[in-house]
């Protein structure tokens, strides 16, 4: 019985060094701009020791530390759908979030995979608290609001259809720079975004270079380009 117990934990060890991948996940909102429904559940969420890598369906990607991830949470609403937030801090300081929905096969693994590299209470509803995992440790959500903002996946997806979007695609030189959107980041270049209509500013960095930045008018249905070349501190 040891020698299989050894063997199962070993195993999992393993398997856990090349990360949980989850694809069957809603974006319900946050600081990730994108067109993809809130109803399409053709995303990636990848939760490694170092990293939590959530991918869209329409090929965004954004990575975050995970030892600056600030707060996680977790809420069902009354359709008895699993969301789960994610706030972290970008490696520039600036405050960002995910909101995330799961479902019921895998909810309960993806919080058990999430408060593995973080290290951090989920912060719940105590009407949500029967739906957690045993052994998750937990904090009381902040006058009881769940990640959702009381809002349904169907209210969600009504709002984020209401707004009008054009495209941005952004290169760099030096490459792998971090790129903000309005002081919020939203990954690294090269990088394709879709960005509400109106005015934004774009603003690249990278160390040991001055920070690059445009002010932008995006239209609907617009295609905007940029290349940033950054120049050397002295």
């Amino acid at each position: 019985m040891f020698c299989v117990i050894g063997f199962l934990f070993g195993w999992l060890v393993s398997a856990y060094g090349q990360g949980n991948v989850f694809k069957h996940i809603r974006y319900n909102g946050g600081t990730f701009y994108t067109k993809v429904s809130p109803q399409d559940w053709h995303n990636q969420l990848t939760v490694t020791s170092d990293v939590i890598t959530f991918k869209l369906r329409d090929g965004q990607e954004i990575q975050i530390l995970s030892k600056l991830v600030t707060s996680l949470s977790y809420g069902e609403d009354a359709n008895h759908l699993f969301f789960i937030g994610i706030q972290y801090t970008s490696p520039k300081g600036e405050k960002a979030g995910l909101l995330l929905q799961a479902d019921k096969n895998n909810y309960r693994a993806i919080l058990q995979a999430l408060q593995s590299v973080t290290n951090l209470p989920i912060n719940i509803n105590e009407s949500n608290r029967f739906n957690m995992p045993l052994g998750l440790k937990t904090a009381p959500s902040v006058s009881g609001d769940l990640p959702t903002g009381g809002k349904s996946a169907a209210q969600l997806e009504s709002e984020a259809k209401a707004v009008e979007y054009g495209n941005l695609a952004i290169t760099s030189d030096p490459q792998d720079a971090d790129v903000f959107v309005d002081a919020t980041y939203v990954g690294i270049t090269p990088a394709n975004m879709d960005l509400a209509v109106g005015k934004h500013t774009v603003r690249v960095s990278y160390r040991g270079y001055l920070d690059w930045s445009r002010e932008i008018n995006v239209l609907v249905r617009s295609n905007l380009t940029l290349a940033a070349t950054l120049d050397k501190q002295k």
